[in-house]
């Protein structure tokens, strides 16, 4: 295996109008020898048809589809992309996600300088350039509590809020839009766990690697622009999703906290969810901008209540 090889996994879902934009910014600007694996989770054909359209116009790019007859989630298609790829370093990748610098390289550049830096992840700049707040600590009870109760926005104790993500710095965890790894590190810490569906993976591996005596960085020198939220746009899918946030939640807690704490997290999830669907229903009664999109969170939201109940 090269040196400087990598293997971007992009695990894709319904994205089949930027994934051609995310592997063209990949192949423009990578210097590394690169390999790009896509494991489409889509119900239907559009995703895996651009990754193919793509890549017949590209013959020289190495570009692999794995095509997946239901949707996996996103740990497991990350781990199952992983597999599919071979180099020394692993770019996981989301697919609404474009390059605006050879990030590979500077990260690998990075890792290298820093050997107890196991996870690195670079600045995010949205579409309009602003720079995303994409590191944060890793969770505690009060830390949710505070970022529940809208508290966090003035203390910054879990979101990091007044950190300028201008300069290189260890983190509690990045966001899993972009994450750098060395394969041997991925393969050591186990990859992603695959009981997270989508959230909080990247969370639970970066808390394996601090409880293994590595280091996660935060390192702004490589630079991504990403749209966010993509393959979440369609209205079963936001209504899902604060179900999928909060399970995850709840699993990351059970994983690695007491029963007090888990009580404490599911408290405070079950009071944010009862005041987010009173405040969203009241706004799209209003007339507010997204009506459709606020009634259709605020279902989530009531199912996920519902589900709690049933459970007891």
């Amino acid at each position: 295996m090269r040196e400087d090889s990598c293997a971007a996994v992009i695990v894709a879902y319904n994205n089949e109008d930027g994934i051609a934009d995310c592997l063209a910014s990949l192949f423009a600007h990578s210097r590394l020898k690169t390999t790009a694996v896509v494991v489409d989770n889509s119900p239907g054909e559009g995703t895996a048809d651009a990754v193919l359209a793509y890549r017949d116009a590209h013959p020289d790019q190495d570009i692999g589809l794995i095509r997946r007859p239901d949707n996996i989630g996103f740990a497991a298609g990350c781990n199952l992309g992983a597999k599919g790829g071979t180099g020394k370093y692993l770019l996981f990748l989301n697919p609404d996600a474009s390059l605006e610098n050879d990030a590979p390289s500077l990260l690998a550049a990075f890792l290298r300088e820093n050997p107890r830096a196991k996870i690195a992840g670079p600045q995010i700049r949205d579409r309009r350039g602003a720079v995303g707040k994409t590191c944060r600590n890793l969770p505690t009870p009060l830390g949710i509590f505070f970022d529940a109760a809208g508290l966090d926005r003035y203390l910054g104790y879990y979101r990091l809020t007044r950190f300028d993500h201008a300069h290189a710095r260890k983190v509690g965890q990045i966001i899993g839009a972009c994450m750098f790894i060395r394969r041997e590190d991925f393969e050591a810490l186990g990859g992603f766990d695959e009981r997270f569906f989508i959230y909080y993976e990247e969370v639970d591996l970066c808390k394996r690697v601090w409880d293994s005596g590595g280091e996660v960085w935060f390192y702004p020198g490589a630079r991504i622009g990403h749209v966010g939220g993509v393959s979440c746009e369609a209205p079963a899918a936001v209504n899902r999703m604060p179900g999928f946030l909060r399970r995850s939640r709840a699993h990351y807690f059970a994983k690695y906290y007491g029963l007090a704490p888990q009580f404490l997290v599911l408290g405070v999830s079950i009071g944010e969810s009862l005041c987010k669907a009173a405040v969203l229903t009241v706004l799209a009664w209003l007339g507010k901008r997204d009506s459709a999109a606020r009634l259709g969170r605020r279902n989530g939201f009531i199912a996920l209540l519902r589900e709690w109940a049933r459970k007891g």
